[in-house]
């Protein structure tokens, strides 16, 4: 994603055009205000990228999704994952993810996490003509 990123920048201080299909905003902005640099929520994905922490877990996909407050990191096929309070724990030291008071904001934040990522998928060439 970040070398993504960094060429879509690049090509836009080239002055290159950027594909029609690229998602996403332009981060040339910020250079000029990097107070526009707070954005509601912020997601992230790791395809394959993860060390295994077990022997099953080779390859492991994750996702985060992050808000003004709260942090989440899903691991996908797995029974487990990360909540953080920001606010009350900007080290993250303390797992929110079992504790049964914070099990709505769990659900709520990863169904915008699953929002995020099927929003953000490859959703091929530009439609032609109708869709019956």
């Amino acid at each position: 994603m970040g070398v993504v990123l960094l060429r879509l920048l690049l090509d836009e201080l080239a002055g290159v055009d950027i594909p029609e299909r690229v998602q996403g905003k332009s981060l040339l902005p910020l250079f000029s205000d990097p107070d526009q640099a707070n954005p509601e929520s912020v997601p992230c994905e790791y395809y394959r990228a993860l060390p295994p922490v077990k022997d099953e877990m080779v390859g492991s996909y994750a996702t985060m999704y992050r808000d003004q407050r709260y942090k989440l990191c899903v691991y996908h096929g797995h029974d487990f994952g990360e909540l953080y309070d920001l606010e009350r724990d900007p080290e993250e030291l303390e797992n929110l993810w079992e504790s049964e008071p914070h099990r709505d904001v769990r659900m709520d934040l990863m169904k915008r996490n699953f929002d995020a990522t099927a929003l953000a998928v490859d959703y091929g060439p530009k439609q032609t003509m109708k869709f019956w």
